[in-house]
């Protein structure tokens, strides 16, 4: 199974959801053949509960993902901790849920929860773990203490900052997960569907929870695939992104005008 690990479903932060675009994501990711997706929206991303929402209301949920007409989507977010990075987790909806309205007094700059905390918080609760894009400026790993980074399962070889940092980032993502025994798993970043399939991983077995795909991780019986149009994938996905919050931060502009 092909998936995806690191996915938004809303187009930024500001716009928040849109079943529009989001539906002609999961087209785009059935059409290359992905077959599993984990969906790590930013958890302060506005009207975070829309897409939750949406997913209940049109697709069944299985127990451990949602069959979006065969595509599978595995309940996830994308934290924001007080040293700087971005951390992704995976997890069933409930534990999902519950774990992100742990983190609703965490939500503004300057008032992100400490690693620390993070873990502590996650007490019974299973996710698969992942750093985001490691070497990104600002979200560098060697902003949080060591010892925390065995809590990860990976470290995410992230398709934008294969873009902007480079094809060398490859490497320092290996290096980095091979100096604390960890594993690398692949994910797009993708906001726009054109940023889908640059980045994945191939996985040997049918992906049925998390737990299996933390077991399957950890025995390393998965590939990661790399495009070779990444570049021009992620360049046109940022520009149509761009145009697209353009437009509508446009149009809820004359909007909340003329209602004034």
């Amino acid at each position: 199974m092909n998936i995806d690990f690191h996915f938004h479903a809303s187009l930024s932060k500001k716009t928040g959801f849109l079943p529009e675009h989001f539906e002609n994501s999961l087209h785009e990711a059935r059409r290359i053949g992905l077959t599993c997706i984990g969906l790590t929206d930013h958890f302060n991303v506005f009207n975070f509960e829309a897409i939750y929402e949406f997913l209940d209301a049109t697709y069944p949920y299985q127990g451990a993902y949602y069959d979006a007409d065969g595509l599978r989507l595995f309940p996830g977010m994308e934290v924001d901790v007080a040293e700087g990075p971005h951390l992704l987790l995976v997890g069933e909806r409930e534990q999902v849920y519950y774990f992100h309205r742990q983190l609703a007094g965490f939500k503004e700059k300057g008032h992100h929860i400490p690693i620390a905390q993070y873990f502590e918080r996650q007490a019974g609760l299973s996710f698969l773990n992942i750093f985001a894009h490691p070497f990104r400026p600002g979200r560098e790993a060697m902003r949080v203490p060591v010892e925390y980074l065995a809590n990860f399962h990976a470290f995410d070889l992230n398709g934008k900052d294969m873009y902007t940092l480079g094809r060398e980032n490859q490497a320092d993502v290996y290096d980095l997960a091979a100096t604390h025994h960890r594993k690398v798993t692949a994910g797009s970043d993708a906001h726009h569907f054109h940023q889908l399939g640059c980045v994945y991983n191939q996985f040997h077995h049918p992906l049925n929870n998390v737990q299996e795909i933390i077991q399957y991780i950890e025995t390393g019986e998965y590939t990661i695939y790399v495009d070779e149009a990444l570049e021009e994938m992620v360049q046109t996905a940022e520009r149509v992104k761009s145009g697209i919050k353009a437009n509508w931060i446009s149009r809820n502009s004359a909007t909340t005008q003329d209602e004034e």
